[in-house]
């Protein structure tokens, strides 16, 4: 028990299995592997996490690690990524014509002046719509197959809508 919580180390059972994270307790003594990523034969990929202290995990360290492993899971298809380090959850919807809807929101008090975010998609215009039913044109830095994106305007527990067309 460390923390006092039952925990459980993660024993990778081959070389194959890459150990992402150790877990380290308020000695310094390292208590084994707590993530960790693998691909099979099939091509599938998995990742374990054993992670049990949540609250001590909020750093943006760990947030980057994470963005880039469900990035690996999905084999480079997720269709947004936050770049900036905030509290919002993104939610997407895909049309069948390829159009793209983004939701963004804020779940927390805090207020964001400006949050960067990286869009794979094809689209070419962009606009912001504001929970007001404004629309704004949003300027667009092409990086590979994505586009960079700079929102603005989230003032505390709101929405922001992002509409993306051909």
């Amino acid at each position: 028990r460390w923390w006092n919580v039952t925990a459980h180390e993660l024993i990778p059972l081959g070389e194959e299995t890459a150990a992402l994270a150790r877990i380290a307790d308020y000695q310094g003594r390292d208590r084994g592997a707590s993530l960790t990523a693998f691909a099979n034969e099939l091509g599938g990929r998995v990742a374990v996490m054993s992670y049990f202290p949540w609250t001590m995990n909020m750093s943006l360290a760990k947030r980057e690690q994470l963005v880039w492993l469900c990035d690996w899971l999905s084999r480079g298809t997720m269709p947004v990524i936050i770049e900036t380090f905030v509290r919002l959850t993104p939610w997407v919807r895909r049309h069948p014509d390829g159009r793209l809807v983004i939701g963004l929101l804020n779940l927390s008090g805090d207020t964001y002046e400006s949050v960067e975010i990286a869009v794979r998609t094809d689209a070419k215009h962009f606009q912001q719509l504001s929970a007001g039913g404004t629309l704004k044109p949003l300027r667009v830095q092409r990086d590979g197959d994505a586009v960079r994106l700079l929102v603005s305007g989230f003032k505390p527990y709101s929405a922001e809508v992002i509409l993306c067309s051909a």
